[in-house]
């Protein structure tokens, strides 16, 4: 499978600690490096503001996938050329999930763990097949992992959970995962 797309799920709060903000500077600084398009939410915001502006700079191209509804709570980024609005933040997942061919998911909060839930229901039920690569930056998601450990040893799911994502430490390492030589 040729990957062009990658969508990348990651949160939108500005408050946060400028090691993540960088962390998602990088990524998008890659995806234009590799001449790939990112796929996203939208937003100026955050660790998605980020990853859209330095993957522009970059030469990317941007694809914003945009709820009305957001309104103010997450502004659109102003530098987007190419943005799809939609009515509903199901809409919006939906079309993240169709147009991109391999996920990166970033540190983020409900909305982040929405979208990686939902990637990982579906390959497990053989919806797709798409990589799904967790950014696990100074142990972000160790306490995903756990959970979904204690799922498996709960007997809530097989230990085919496990094969449904990998766990990386920095985006470089995500991409190399995909096949991407840097």
């Amino acid at each position: 499978m040729k990957i062009k797309n990658i969508g990348v799920f990651c949160g939108a709060r500005n408050s946060v600690a400028k090691e993540y903000k960088e962390l998602a500077a990088r990524c998008g600084k890659l995806i234009g490096a590799l001449q790939l398009t990112l796929v996203y939410g939208g937003t100026s915001a955050g660790l998605m503001g980020e990853v859209s502006n330095e993957a522009l700079a970059a030469g990317a191209e941007v694809i914003g996938v945009y709820p009305k509804l957001l309104g103010l709570k997450e502004p659109i980024n102003p530098n987007l050329k190419n943005c799809i609005f939609v009515d509903s933040m199901y809409e919006r997942k939906r079309l993240l999930i169709d147009k991109a061919d391999a996920y990166i998911i970033l540190p983020g909060g409900a909305g982040t763990l929405d979208e990686a839930f939902e990637i990982i229901t579906l390959k497990m039920l053989g919806e797709h097949n798409k990589p799904i690569i967790f950014v696990n930056h100074n142990g972000y998601w160790d306490i995903l992992n756990q959970l979904f450990k204690h799922i498996v040893d709960k007997d809530f799911a097989g230990s085919y959970l496990f094969d449904s994502y990998r766990l990386v430490s920095t985006p470089e390492e995500a991409f190399a995962k995909l096949g991407f030589k840097l």
